[in-house]
Parts: structure tokens; sequence; C-alpha cells
């Protein structure tokens, strides 16, 4: 290297890798032709060290990509694998769910007219029970007015003595026989 170079030291710039290998610039060496006579000049940049430490964190950056690409590659690999296996299932369970929701839209269908026919047939036995309840206050009515009339006619039947009734049939019976005869002549 030129001593010249080395003497002038830059001030300290805060740059980034990126922006001192932008600015480094390959030029050939004095008096050389080839690749290997090669000499590294550049704005903040005085020694090959730091070239090489350069080159090395660019290769490790490099490598570090290398292996997030792989797991992402990998990442990729897995959704397409997992969406392989598990679309078509899914896809069938949908088939099956909607032809299901179909039939139970059909059935549901059948079912109206005949929850139509109940509720027609429940109005009916209302109607019904109305009816016979009706009856039954009439029939109850009914017996309420003859158990007082039944009532009084046991009540008058109880009152009249056996005995003396009897006596006068007896009498009668005696007084009629001749009479009878009588007029059976």
């Amino acid at each position: 290297m030129d001593n010249n170079t080395e003497d002038k030291k830059p001030e300290k710039e805060e740059t980034s890798p990126k922006q001192e290998v932008a600015v480094m610039t390959k030029q050939p060496a004095p008096g050389g032709a080839g690749n290997e006579n090669m000499q590294v000049t550049g704005a903040g940049m005085s020694d090959e060290s730091t070239v090489l430490k350069l080159l090395e964190k660019v290769e490790k950056e490099m490598r570090l990509m290398k292996v997030i690409t792989v797991f992402l590659g990998i990442i990729v690999v897995t959704f397409i694998i997992a969406a392989v296996m598990v679309v078509p299932p899914v896809v069938k369970t949908l088939v099956q769910v909607n032809t299901t929701l179909d039939e139970v839209s059909t059935s549901l269908e059948g079912v109206t007219p005949l929850m139509e026919k109940a509720n027609s047939s429940l109005e009916q036995v209302d109607e019904m029970s109305e009816s016979i309840k009706t009856m039954s206050d009439s029939v109850n009515k009914i017996a309420t007015e003859n158990a007082e009339s039944l009532t009084e006619a046991v009540e008058k039947l109880n009152s009249i003595d056996i005995e003396t009734l009897n006596s006068s049939i007896e009498d009668l019976s005696s007084v009629v026989k001749p009479l009878a005869n009588l007029f059976s002549r």
C-alpha cells in the first residue's frame, strides 16, 4: 500500500457497511496489469483489514439470508402440503353439509302442511272440549234442579204415614168389594 494513504487517517464518519462497499472502487496498482496486483481504495477505508471485516460481515449476512430463505422455503412447502391434505376433506365436508341442508329444507317443506293440519285438529279439539264443558254444565244444572225436586218428592213420600195409608186402603177395599159384588151381578 501507499505510505501517503496510511499517514492520512480520515475522520470517522458513521456509515453503514452497504455505503462503505458502494464507495469502494478497485483500481490497478501502479506498474501491474493483473488482478493479483489490484489495490483497494475508498473513502473511510485505510487498510485491508477493514475491507476484510466488511467482506466477512457481508458473507455472514449472505449465509443468514440463505438460511432464512431455506426456512421460508420449508414453511411454504409445509403450507402447500397442509393445504393439499386439508382442503379436499374440508371441501368434501362442505358438500355433505350443503346436501344435508338441502334435505332438511325439503323435509321442512313437507312438515309445514302437517303442522297446519295438526294446528287445525287442535283447534277442533279445543272447540269440542268447550262444547263438552258447556254440555256438562247444562247436565249439572239440570241435575241440580231435579235434585231439588226429587228431594222434595222424597220428603213428601217420607212424610206419608204408610200404616195409615195401608189401613185406609183396607177400609176402602172393604167398602168397594160389596159394591163390586152388587154391580157385577
